[in-house]
Parts: C-alpha cells; sequence; structure tokens
C-alpha cells in the first residue's frame, strides 16, 4: 500500500515529467522544414557613452558562487582505460613555427583595481580591435588599450551595464557566459551575454549589444532575445548576413526532492539579422531546435577579409553523434522569405555530413568530465574540469584564394594506463561538397602534463597557432601557446611557449589555511570548475598577430583566480608590419618553463 508521503513523492513527480513534456514539445515542436522568426522583446540605443558612465559602487562582502556544469547527457559510461589516442605521436615531430614578439599582460582577477570576484569558473573570452582589446569575464568587462596594455577607464565594470536604463533582464541581470566578437567587415564591437536567474519569472534572454563605432566604450545598440527554455553555453560566430549562435537548451523544473533540475533538450541553432541591429533597427532572429540527440555544435566564425564564396552557409559543427565522427550542419538564411531558409538536411535537421576523424576518446577517460590533476598539497584536494563533452570556442574559418579552412579543437584523453588530457585538432577543406574533408589533423601531448580547454586560428598565411591551459602532478595550472607554420608536416604542431606559469592550486581548503567554500551545515565544499572556453583572434589591422586570452591559477585558494592577455607572432607572417603590442611587457616566462 502506498502511504500519503510516497504518493504526493509520486504525484510531484509525474507532475514534472508533464512540464518537462509540455515544454519539450514547445521547444522541440517546431515545423523542422522553417525556422522559427522571433523579434527581439527590447530593444533601442544605450543612454550614454560608456565611457562616460559613473563607476560602479564596490561591495565589501560579495557573495561567491560556483557555476552549474551540464555536460553532454548521451555520453556513454567507460569502466576499463580508453583506446590509446593513434594522433599522438605527432606531438614529437619537429616543426619550424616560432612564436615570436610575445607580449603579456594581467587581465581581470585577483590585483586588479575595482574588480569583484563572483564566481568561478572565470569564463574568459576576449577579441582584438582597431585600437582595442576587450575582455569579458564571468561577471566584468574590461577594456584595454592594445597599444599600451592599460585598462581603459572607467574599466572593469560589470557586464550588465552595457544594458544600463535600459530595462528587462538583461539590465537586471548580471548572469554571464559571455561572448566577445569584434565584427572586422563593420568595424563594430558585438557583445553578448546570457540572463538565466528567475527565468521561470521573467523568461530566459540573450543579450546583445553592438557598438556604434570601433570605440569599445563608446554607444551600443541594445537588444534582448527571448527564449523558452534555458538558453545555456551560447557562442556566436559573424557572418556576412549574419550573426550566427548555438545554444544548448534546458528544461529547468523543481524536482521532487525540491531542487532546481535541468534536462537537456537539445541544440538550437540561430542566426540574428546583422545589417538591420547594425543600424539599430529593430532586428529579428530565425531558429532551428534540434532534438536531444545533438549536444554542444558551434558556428563558424569569419577571419580575414576575404568573404565566403557567394551564398555559402554558416557551417556548424559539432563532436559527431557516432564514435570518431564530426558532424556538420549547413545553414542557409533567407531575410526575404523565411520558408527558405534551412539548417542541415530538411526533413529532420540531421548533420549535413557526419565525417571521419581520427580515433578519439573524450577527456577523463571518455567521460569529458574531472581528471585535470594539480601538484599534491593537499590531501583529497581537488582536481579540474576538463569540458571534454564539447568543441572550444572558436569555429575559425578563413577563405583563402584556393581553398577554404575551418578550424577546431576539443578535449581528448590520449588513452590507455597512464591517460592525460590533451588538445585535438583538425583543419576541415572542400566544404562546398557534401562531406567536407580533413586536411589534417593531430593531437598534442608532448609529455604527461595536461592540456585543455584551447582555442585555435589560422592567420593570412594559413600559419596555424593553438592556446591552452596547462596542469598535472608537477605543473600548475598556467598558459602555453604551441604552433604550427602552414609548410610544417601536415598534423604537426610544437615548439611549446609558457606564456603564464601558474604558482598554486586551485582547491577550497589550501594547507594551513581555513575552508574558503563553506558550505550551510560548515562543512568544507570543493571546487573543480574551471575555464570553461578561451579565445585566440587575428588582430583586423595586419591580420596575423594573435591575440589570446584565458585563465591561470597564481597562489593557492579558491576564488582566486587570475586571467592572463598574450598577443604574438608566427615566423615572418608580420614582416614590415608594425606590432600593434609593442608597449606590453616581455613576457618573462617565454624562454624557460618553470615550477613555482
Amino acid at each position: 500500500m502506498i502511504d500519503s508521503h510516497s504518493l504526493s513523492w509520486l504525484r510531484q513527480i509525474v507532475l514534472a515529467g508533464l512540464a518537462i513534456t509540455a515544454v519539450s514539445n514547445a521547444a522541440t515542436g517546431q515545423d523542422t522544414l522553417h525556422p522559427q522568426e522571433l523579434r527581439p522583446v527590447r530593444s533601442g540605443k544605450s543612454k550614454q557613452r560608456l565611457r562616460d558612465l559613473p563607476p560602479p559602487p564596490v561591495h565589501l562582502a560579495v557573495p561567491r558562487q560556483a557555476e552549474p556544469i551540464r555536460l553532454n547527457p548521451n555520453i556513454p559510461l567507460h569502466l576499463a582505460p580508453v583506446e590509446l589516442d593513434p594522433l599522438v605521436a605527432k606531438s614529437t615531430e619537429k616543426v619550424a613555427a616560432v612564436v615570436n614578439h610575445a607580449r603579456t599582460l594581467e587581465g581581470l582577477g585577483v590585483g586588479i583595481a575595482d574588480f569583484q570576484m563572483q564566481r568561478a569558473p572565470a569564463d574568459p573570452n576576449g577579441a582584438v580591435g582597431e585600437t582595442q582589446f576587450v575582455q569579458w569575464v564571468n561577471n566584468s568587462i574590461a577594456v584595454f588599450n592594445k597599444h599600451t596594455g592599460k585598462l581603459e577607464p572607467p574599466s572593469p565594470l560589470p557586464g550588465n551595464y552595457l544594458w544600463k536604463n535600459f530595462g528587462g533582464n538583461c539590465e537586471e541581470n548580471n548572469d554571464g557566459d559571455p561572448v566577445v566578437q569584434y565584427d572586422k567587415l563593420a568595424k563594430r564591437w558585438v557583445l553578448a551575454q546570457f540572463s538565466v536567474n528567475n527565468g521561470r519569472q521573467t523568461g530566459y534572454s540573450e543579450c546583445i549589444a553592438i557598438s556604434t563605432s570601433p570605440d569599445a566604450l563608446g554607444e551600443y545598440w541594445l537588444y534582448e532575445f527571448q527564449y523558452p527554455i534555458m538558453d545555456d553555453y551560447p557562442k556566436m560566430g559573424v557572418w556576412p548576413d549574419g550573426y550566427y549562435v548555438s545554444f544548448n537548451m534546458y528544461n529547468e523544473y523543481t524536482g521532487p526532492d525540491g531542487q532546481l533540475t535541468s534536462q537537456f533538450l537539445g541544440s538550437r541553432a540561430c542566426v540574428y539579422d546583422r545589417r538591420s541591429m547594425l543600424s539599430g533597427l529593430p532586428g529579428k532572429q530565425q531558429c532551428f531546435q534540434l532534438s536531444s540527440d545533438y549536444f554542444g555544435f558551434m558556428p563558424s566564425d569569419l577571419d580575414g577579409s576575404a568573404l565566403p564564396p557567394s551564398g555559402a552557409p554558416n557551417y556548424y559543427v559539432a563532436l559527431g553523434a557516432k564514435p570518431d565522427t564530426l558532424d556538420l550542419w549547413k545553414f542557409k538564411v533567407d531575410w526575404k522569405d523565411p520558408r527558405k531558409s534551412s539548417f542541415g538536411q530538411a526533413s529532420n535537421n540531421a548533420p549535413n555530413a557526419t565525417i571521419p576523424v581520427a580515433h578519439y576518446n573524450l577527456a577523463c577517460n571518455g567521460s569529458g568530465a574531472i581528471c585535470v590533476t594539480q601538484p599534491q598539497k593537499v590531501k583529497g584536494q581537488e582536481q579540474l574540469d576538463s569540458l571534454g563533452d564539447r568543441l572550444m570556442f572558436r569555429l575559425a574559418y578563413r577563405h583563402f584564394k584556393d581553398h577554404e579552412s575551418l578550424v577546431l579543437n576539443h578535449s581528448v584523453d590520449t588513452g590507455g594506463n597512464d591517460g592525460r588530457t590533451a588538445v585535438r585538432w583538425y583543419e576541415l577543406r572542400d566544404l562546398e561538397k557534401d562531406t567536407p574533408t580533413v586536411f589534417q589533423q593531430g593531437t598534442f601531448s608532448p609529455d604527461k602534463t595536461h592540456r585543455w580547454i584551447g582555442s585555435i586560428a589560422l592567420d593570412r598565411k594559413g600559419n596555424i597557432a593553438l592556446g591552452y591551459n596547462v596542469s598535472g602532478e608537477s605543473v600548475y595550472p598556467g598558459i602555453r601557446v604551441a604552433a604550427r607554420l602552414s609548410s610544417d608536416p601536415k598534423g604537426a604542431i610544437g615548439n611549446e611557449v609558457p606564456i603564464f606559469d601558474g604558482a598554486g592550486i586551485q582547491t577550497c581548503a589550501p594547507a594551513g589555511g581555513s575552508c574558503q567554500c563553506q558550505k550551510p551545515d560548515g562543512t568544507c565544499d570543493t571546487l573543480t570548475r574551471w575555464g570553461d572556453y578561451s579565445a585566440i583572434t587575428l588582430d583586423p589591422v595586419d591580420d596575423c598577430t594573435f591575440w589570446y586570452t584565458t585563465e591561470y591559477q597564481k597562489t593557492d585558494g579558491a576564488f582566486n583566480w587570475h586571467t592572463g592577455i598574450a598577443s604574438f607572432t608566427l615566423d615572418d607572417s608580420c614582416s614590415g608590419q608594425k606590432h600593434p603590442a609593442a608597449a606590453l611587457k616581455n613576457n618573462p616566462s617565454q624562454l624557460a618553463h618553470s615550477k613555482k
């Protein structure tokens, strides 16, 4: 016989299931042949320039929180060690690429005046413009003069200051998951973050700000777009006919235990009307909702001044639903007649192509979860998240005279009994064909150190730079880059350069100190959240200076992360060009590894 408590619990399960079904139908029940066309719930212009805003108030006691991680629920469980990665051997191949003119500056984080630490991970993102570098971490945005490296006042600012006096979710919430883009074709900044706090009551939003000039501290056209369920992990790519975005969509509901729970309902591809929004017009978006079979895809992002071929679609890529593959979709938008827009195969939005690649294992023995070690200082200390269940930002596109290229990366496990996390990267070509080709691919893991949370791009000559984090039993969490010239052997990348050496571990319970992450019951929590993504972009002035930003750990503790910003070139790729960051500090660690 079922007692009253069990009956109440069962009733809650049924109601939760009905709620999930209803929202799932609302989110995924659209006609898959045609997009949903949606207009912003708010649009307008900022009331004043960012540089004229008064500095925000400084709060002495700011609550700190670890952001939840939402992994791909479709990943199978691996109990035995995964297979060896067949491309690790390429890590030892010699390359001619040399990182030149490396300059660094300290980004947002502990020690930066007026910066208030609130969250982990840092979610570091950034892009370079004509005269400025814009960096955005989870709760704060900053504008650096790229010639002097100095913060331009009133930086840093809370991210939602972009929407000050705008109203709605975008002004009210400062929820992060930021994206920074510089639209090189229009010479405009495109900045975005989501608003999901109290989303069940006020709606889930993506907040877009587009500058009216190349000055990141000037005025902005402002937009708020809303979605029926939570729009997690937004990523954006700039394309001539639109700003293309991707989301992982989740239904949030209260579970039988009274806790807020989320269920993955599928990835969502949207495109914003670039032409209208650059002019401050109300704008609109077209969206295709996919099933929960597909997770974590990302839109292509244009580098360089050469446009894609006329009529070329935007490309979306994800780790394949089948083992050892990449899935690729083509998004063709028609702003005049949305019924002619298409995403993937018309019948069900399945990928246009499933591309076979060399065998890979998701990081952390195929789980994509937590396994990145740090130097041992405290018994039972934290390992770090790998985010190995998805591609890393960006999906960088470039159109050369004789071919088009997409470069992308993700974190993998090298396999076997001594497996560690490494960066797998690809260059795809023949994009116009039914099945694009893998021109080259590699897994970079030259030693026992973990490498993960990468970002990759091509310069104007086809040289590749790859930035990432490092950590291990004898290496504190730091930042490094590796490179290859277009003339180097296919699949080979190397000549690794330390950019910022770590000097501490991330832990809630540092040796000899008090707990820094106390639970309500008084016990000490752990903090594994790290990165989420990083960003490498090309300087629009010369199209061959790489700028990279991500986080690193300078001292033991929790919620005390630092971020670094680095600019550099590769062999002679900028000959005759004035280096735009000549005034920045020479990197003291670039010639030798060091464990502090």
